[in-house]
């Protein structure tokens, strides 16, 4: 699993009116993110979930934007992040990286035949199984 910091370093106000630059940080899974930002000394309050807080913007779960999950950081915690093993992408290269996130979801609970579901059992983006499901979410039942 990898920790990823980009370079978005947008200049914003935060707290008392104090201006900083913000880059953003995330990683392959929340566990693996939530573990390092302790390591940086960021609050777990400070995560930004799009389905929870609405930060960036509020998401429905299955989004795409639902998986933007991630903190920011200053331009001080970016570095200390590189310095502890995150990997430095720029802000483009972090959009596939959200997206191969929202790819690949949990296990489908459907009960659909296997050869319905991508490379690790897993529904893909815009693939529906047999049943009609989406990305592992039950199909609607016709009556």
């Amino acid at each position: 699993m990898t920790v990823y910091v980009d370079d978005f370093r947008v200049r914003a106000q935060v707290g008392r009116g104090r201006s900083a630059v913000w880059s953003h940080l995330t990683a392959d899974t929340v566990d693996e993110l939530h573990a390092f930002a302790a390591r940086l000394g960021l609050r777990r309050s400070w995560f930004q979930d799009p389905t929870v807080t609405g930060k960036p913007w509020p998401s429905k779960p299955g989004s795409r934007a639902s998986a933007n999950w991630h903190y920011d950081v200053t331009e001080t915690k970016r570095k200390e992040a590189v310095r502890l093993g995150a990997v430095e992408v720029t802000s483009r290269e972090m959009v596939p990286i959200i997206t191969r996130r929202w790819m690949t979801l949990g296990p489908c609970t459907c009960g659909c035949p296997d050869d319905t579901h991508g490379p690790t059992g897993t529904h893909q983006i815009a693939e529906r199984c047999g049943r009609g499901c989406l990305r592992g979410v039950p199909a609607p039942v016709n009556t």
